[in-house]
């Protein structure tokens, strides 16, 4: 079995409808798809465009807060395509942990894959990243 694997920041600025229609024409089953930088908004408009077979999005599993910040409204999405997600966390003991997503995959013929999807912290220092 073939399996392909698509990997994104989309940036949270960008045109979800021109995003999933790109990915529509560059992927089919079986498939997983991984974005960084979704917002909510965009998360509901790319899913419900694309209509995986099963998503997890960070943000679902860690929730903003009321005093975070809008660098804290960034998550990653994991979608697949003929697959099923069995398990999805995200990896806790880091400095944004909603920047992150661990997945298990499970796809026909006991085929299982795990993924890790993170948009990494770029132009920020350690000082100033402890510091958010």
């Amino acid at each position: 079995m073939q399996i392909e694997v698509l990997q994104w920041n989309i940036s949270y600025s960008c045109r979800t409808d021109r995003i999933s229609d790109f990915l529509k024409n560059q992927t089919s089953a079986p498939s997983i798809i991984c974005l960084q930088e979704v917002l909510q908004s965009s998360k509901d408009k790319i899913i419900d465009m694309l209509k995986p077979t099963d998503h997890s999005y960070s943000l679902d599993i860690r929730p903003p807060g009321k005093f975070d910040g809008k660098n804290r409204k960034l998550g990653v999405l994991t979608m697949t395509f003929g697959g099923k997600i069995s398990e999805s966390h995200l990896i806790e003991r880091c400095l944004f942990p909603e920047r992150t997503l661990f997945t298990k995959i499970d796809f026909d013929d006991h085929l299982s894959i795990k993924i890790l999807n993170f948009h990494s912290l770029t132009g920020a220092g350690y000082k100033r990243g402890k510091t958010s």
